[in-house]
Formats: structure tokens, C-alpha cells, sequence
């Protein structure tokens, strides 16, 4: 009970605490009304946007849910030549985020805004009471996908319920429908200086610019965020992206685990530690360190922060050859996998085991060490990083920035590629690859040209299509023909040379036998040149050929 209160304090504590996104910004472009509006959100953990810098399209208001198509019904039909992308906001609730986002993905949408139903303190509305209801919040939620969310590639963001309502007001008074229920009136637009009211008009085009933001230096680094338990789907992937930049970024895993004096009531001050089941601790400090399981998780938390510190020991081993730790956790995740997700200690262990077996380099007495005790510094270290960067599940870090939305291979490469001042090749192609295959095509060929995607077989050549390397394979010129045919010929020559001999020489041999059975060998001598001679007469030549 008390492991599950601690576990439900620090999820209400956490989870529940979301300021506005620094790694993405969301603006209004158009119109004059609120020009330059930033408006305060947070994205989904889920999706893979942002191919270009930039998103900017055309605000929608669907006007409800957008929980399924027919909500779209009253939205204008979208052009196939349309200039401009398109952005949708819908309200909050009944259905979960990641299929409000699959609507508007299917509904052709650019990027889906969701509009909170809850003000925020300090919010000044026209009558606070009947906006409000009393239900004030002070931070956003997380936009989680239960799912994964991996077929979803468009950005999500929730807003907070004022600035939403000027770009449902916005939308309502261009449409003429002042009098729906959702339309507040006497709203001030940020931009209406002199307090005139002002609306905007038939004619106005609301635009939206979303941008991700990420600090750019001389040498990038980035931070993967996560448990042993809840590993991202893709890992794999975001490991051959790791070492696809290792010489241009600086890589650091780090873990969800929390000090057992910020895990409700677990901190160590009795006789005997109080949170056993969800806490791992010193035995020489008393430091304690805990995790909360994933949803489908059969362990406690103290086996997630004892693989957690694993893990974390054997980065502080071979850190300066990552390949071997991502081949650790790589082969302890798929162990896990393979056994059906089992989360069971004893399936832990065989796990353990078996990517110990498949990773020789690591030192176990070293790791041995650092488990036992040693290691703790280790999980305060990342405890208080956890902490000061507000980051409580699983995320990206670039450069200090953290980036939610669905952890991919493919977001991964373009926020690297977007945080070096330098770029290096890999990013011509790397920087606006959407796909897994398409990336990995790219990384291995090391065809880094937008129009010279493919790289022959058996070759260094990079072509635009693969059939265009039986163009190059069958290519020749005339210098190159000439000297192939003079190959063939000398091979041919010196070929019918040695075959001449060697039927010369056989024909000598049996001449040799014929004649031993008539003339003793002794009567003859054998000249350099290859003719046999007697020992009368030089008319009386014989001679053998």
C-alpha cells in the first residue's frame, strides 16, 4: 500500500507539472488582431513532424471533438492544389489525443491543435465565473498515446483555453457565427490596443507558424531519457542514428529514477528501508532511488532502477566505445521482447545473462563493483538531472532542449541535423527523411546528395535510381576497350606459347621411346636446340623434331 501511494504521489507530482514547450514554438502570422501571438502549449510524445524547419498553414476550427470523421462535416473541403498546409484545432476530451490527431492526419491536416477546457490562474476573461467554473490549472498534461502512436507523422499541441478561444473566436466572427455557444463575447484580442473590439473580418485567413527550436552549437549533444523497462519501440533505429553521428555529437543515456525523498515517504530514516518493493538503496548512505514500473510491468520497481543502474554502470565502463553498450541494452531489450514481454526477476536475469554473454568487451568485475555499491552516484546524478530538467518520461534531449513527440530515428537525425552550426554531409539526406528504410539507405550507402540517393552494388558510385547502374557498369570507353582487347590478347598469347611447348616437348619424349628400341641411347647426344645427333657422319644426321 504505502509502495503504491508513494508511486501515485510521484506520478500526481511529476506528471501533472508541464510548463509551455520551449522546444517547439507556435505563432500567429495573420491576422493584425493577434499578429505575433505566442501562443502557450505543449506537444504529444507521440508523432514525427517537422520534415522541413517549419510548419505554417491555414487555421480550421472543427467547432467540436474531432473524435471521428463526421466531425469534419462542416469544415470546408480541402483544395488538392492548395497553397497553404492545414492546421486544425478541435476541443478537449472524450477520446483520447492520438485519435484526434489520426482524424485530422486523415482529414489531410498539417498539425492538430487541441483547445484545454481548464483556465489558467491569472487569466483575466470577460466574465470569470461562467468561463472559468472554478476549475483553475497552473500546468498543462502530457499528450501521451497508449498505442505508441507510430503511424501517426503530424504534430500535436495543446493549448491553453485563452489562447485557444482567440482563435475560435477569430475563426467564428470571419464565418459570421457570433452566436455559437462557443464564441465568448467581449473578448479582447492581444493586438487590440485601444480596446475597440475590433473583429476579424469575412475575409481573414487565420495562420499558424509551428517551429521547432532547438539551440544551435559547434557540437552537438543529446540526452535518450528512459527506463529499462519502457524502452522506445524503435530503438534499434535510434541506435544505428547514434552511431551514424557519433563523430559530430555527444551522446549520454540517462534514466527515469527518482530519490526516495522526492518518492513519497520512501526516504531511508528508520531501522529498515520503507519502500523495499519500489526503491533500491545503499546499504552504506542509505540513499534511496526509485522507479515507477510501466503500466504492463510485472516487476517492482526496485529490479527497474537495479537494471536502470546496470545499464548505467556499463555506459560508465565503455562510454568511449558506445556500440558496446547499445549492443547490451540492445540484446537485453530484444531477450525481453522474445520471451513474450515476461517483466518476471526470473526473466530479468536470464536476460541479464544472456546480454552479458553476447557483449565480451564489458569488464564484469568492474560492473560486479559498480552494482553493488558504487554505482549510486551514478543514480543520484541522473535523480537530480531528472529533476532540474523536468523530464519524467521518456524524451529526447538536444542541446538542453527537450523533445517530445514520438521518438524516432528519423526525428532524431533532423533535430542532430538542425543543432550543429556545421552540418556535416550525412545531413543533405538525413535532414528530411521521414522513413526508417529511407534513413538507413542513406546512413549505409553514405549517398548523401538529395538527387544521388542509391549507391551501385560493387561500387562507390551514387546514382539518382538503381537502374542507372547497369548504365554504368555496361559504360566503356575507348581507352578502356583498347586495353581490355590488348589483355585478351597477351592472356590468349601466352596461353597458346606454353601449350606449344608442352606438345613440343611430349613429341620429343615419345620420338625418344621409339627409337631407344632400335638405336642404344648411348649413340646419341642431345643438342641445346633440341635435335638429336649419332656420332658418324654429319650426312648421316637423324634428325628428331
Amino acid at each position: 500500500a504505502m509502495a503504491g501511494a508513494a508511486l501515485a504521489a510521484a506520478l500526481a507530482a511529476a506528471a501533472g507539472a508541464r510548463d509551455s514547450s520551449v522546444a517547439t514554438n507556435l505563432q500567429v502570422q495573420v491576422p493584425q488582431l493577434i499578429r505575433n501571438k505566442d501562443l502557450f502549449h505543449t506537444e504529444a510524445m507521440f508523432g514525427s513532424p517537422f520534415v522541413s524547419n517549419s510548419i505554417i498553414g491555414h487555421l480550421y476550427y472543427v467547432g467540436n471533438l474531432g473524435c471521428k470523421v463526421e466531425d469534419y462535416a462542416d469544415v470546408p473541403k480541402q483544395e488538392e492544389d492548395a497553397p497553404f498546409k492545414r492546421i486544425y484545432l478541435v476541443e478537449r476530451g472524450e477520446c483520447p489525443f492520438e485519435t484526434k490527431t489520426r482524424v485530422a492526419q486523415l482529414m489531410g491536416g498539417a498539425a492538430l491543435l487541441v483547445a484545454d477546457q481548464h483556465c489558467f490562474q491569472g487569466e483575466i476573461w470577460p466574465d470569470e465565473q461562467e468561463q472559468c467554473q472554478a476549475t483553475w490549472v497552473s500546468a498543462l498534461p502530457y499528450l501521451e498515446a497508449k498505442d505508441g502512436g507510430r503511424d501517426i507523422f503530424i504534430p500535436a499541441f495543446l493549448l491553453k483555453k485563452l489562447d485557444a478561444q482567440y482563435l475560435k473566436n477569430c475563426w467564428l466572427e470571419k464565418m459570421g457565427k457570433r452566436t455559437d455557444g462557443k464564441y465568448v463575447k467581449n473578448l479582447k484580442y492581444p493586438n487590440d490596443i485601444d480596446q475597440t473590439g475590433e473583429e476579424c473580418q469575412a475575409n481573414t485567413e487565420i495562420v499558424i507558424k509551428a517551429s521547432l527550436e532547438v539551440p544551435v552549437l559547434e557540437q552537438a549533444s543529446w540526452e535518450l531519457w528512459m527506463n529499462s523497462d519502457d524502452v522506445p519501440a524503435n530503438l534499434d533505429m535510434i541506435s544505428k542514428v547514434s552511431i551514424g553521428f557519433k563523430d559530430f555529437t555527444d551522446f549520454k543515456p540517462n534514466y527515469l529514477v527518482f530519490s526516495a525523498e522526492h518518492f513519497g515517504g520512501c526516504d531511508w530514516a528508520g531501522s529498515q528501508p520503507p519502500c523495499p518493493e519500489m526503491c533500491a538503496y545503499s546499504t552504506n548512505t542509505k540513499a534511496g532511488y526509485c522507479a515507477s514500473p510501466s503500466f504492463s510491468s510485472q516487476v517492482d520497481g526496485k529490479a527497474v532502477v537495479n537494471e536502470n543502474l546496470r545499464q548505467l554502470c556499463i555506459w560508465d565502463q565503455v562510454k568511449d566505445d558506445q556500440l558496446i553498450w547499445w549492443n547490451y541494452v540492445l540484446e537485453f531489450a530484444k531477450c525481453r521482447r522474445d520471451n513474450g514481454e515476461s517483466q518476471a526477476a526470473g526473466s530479468w536475469a536470464t536476460c541479464q545473462d544472456l546480454a552479458m554473454r553476447l557483449s565480451p568487451q564489458i569488464n564484469k568485475d568492474k560492473l560486479d563493483a559498480c552494482v553493488k555499491d558504487e554505482g549510486f552516484a551514478l543514480l543520484d546524478e541522473t535523480a537530480k538531472h531528472m529533476l532540474s530538467e523536468r523530464i519524467f518520461t521518456t524524451s529526447l534531449s538536444v542541446n538542453s532542449v527537450r523533445e517530445d513527440f514520438g521518438i524516432t530515428g528519423p526525428f532524431l537525425a533532423h533535430s542532430l541535423c538542425k543543432s550543429l552550426n556545421k552540418k556535416p554531409a550525412i545531413c543533405n539526406c538525413a535532414s528530411t527523411i521521414n522513413a526508417d528504410d529511407d534513413l538507413l539507405r542513406c546512413m549505409e550507402s553514405k549517398c548523401y546528395e538529395k538527387d544521388k540517393p542509391f549507391n551501385c552494388p560493387h561500387s562507390s558510385v551514387c546514382v539518382k535510381d538503381l537502374a542507372d547502374c547497369v548504365n554504368i557498369s555496361s559504360g566503356m570507353s575507348g581507352v578502356g576497350v583498347f586495353f581490355v582487347v590488348l589483355f585478351v590478347l597477351a592472356v590468349a598469347g601466352g596461353a597458346g606459347f606454353v601449350y606449344h611447348r608442352r606438345v613440343r616437348r611430349q613429341m620429343q619424349e615419345e620420338v625418344r621411346d621409339i627409337l631407344s628400341e632400335y638405336v642404344p641411347l648411348e649413340a646419341f647426344s642431345t643438342r641445346s636446340d633440341g635435335f638429336a645427333r649419332g656420332s658418324g657422319d654429319a650426312n648421316d644426321t637423324v634428325g628428331v623434331i
